[in-house]
């Protein structure tokens, strides 16, 4: 069957069959997306998709003249953009090792995340004027597969000769493990998914621009210069 025309959430599972590089990853990635599904099915199959990976550029922009960078330009991707209840908005998905229950870290710095910024700002120039971005955020298990105790660990009930339950003589199959993080998922949604709708003010956009253009004239200060500041920090940023 064409992935086109199947059930849009049996469409993605079979792109994860195909694209997943291990069972594991696969495994993790069917049941997050079988949880979000279930957790966002009303709003999202009630609205109206009006593009998804809409890719856009437009022009940095000197925030004092107006004029365009001859180096630089802003762009993107878009995740996707609907309408809901008669209102434009975009939507921003995430996957992400930290807390997304609220009140966490998480959520504060999206009063300041450019790509939300970028993305607004790129609708009104083309005309349109969205309510808000809506950012789903999607926290990576903790869960991880329960491997056979050792031999010389093992441990058994004296009245039936089972092991204790916190024991195993076999490696957790994958299907155990799937069953068993889709049920900690639906214990627990709050966990694994996060979501909230952003907005920008006017003055918003401005800074972004603002801050954007300084970064550019940074960058082309170091390239001129031929200065590479070293950054510590990212040395295990990305694990």
């Amino acid at each position: 069957m064409d992935c086109v025309s199947m059930d849009p959430l049996q469409s993605a599972l079979a792109i994860i069959r195909k694209k997943a590089k291990t069972d594991l990853d696969r495994v993790k990635a069917e049941a997050l997306l079988t949880g979000y599904d279930w957790k966002y099915l009303d709003r999202y199959r009630k609205a109206t998709i009006v593009s998804v990976e809409e890719e856009f550029s437009f022009d940095l922009r000197n925030p004092e003249t107006g004029r365009p960078s001859r180096t630089f330009s802003v762009a993107g991707k878009k995740d996707a953009v609907i309408i809901e209840n008669s209102t434009r908005k975009i939507v921003e998905h995430k996957t992400t090792g930290e807390s997304v229950e609220p009140g966490s870290d998480y959520w504060t710095r999206l009063s300041m995340d450019v790509q939300v910024s970028a993305y607004i700002l790129d609708e009104e120039l083309k005309g349109n004027r969205p309510e808000s971005v809506i950012y789903d955020a999607i926290r990576k298990p903790l869960l991880s597969l329960m491997a056979a105790t050792p031999v010389e660990d093992r441990k058994y009930r004296k009245a039936d000769g089972k092991l204790y339950a916190n024991q195993r003589e076999t490696d957790e199959a994958l299907d155990e493990f799937k069953e068993r993080l889709m049920a900690d998922i639906a214990e627990r949604p709050e966990f694994y998914f996060g979501s909230r709708e952003v907005a920008r003010l006017d003055s918003d956009l401005m800074e972004f621009a603002s801050d954007t253009w300084a970064n550019s004239q940074q960058i082309l200060y170091y390239r001129n210069n031929e200065i590479w500041p070293r950054n510590p920090s990212a040395c295990t940023m990305f694990g």
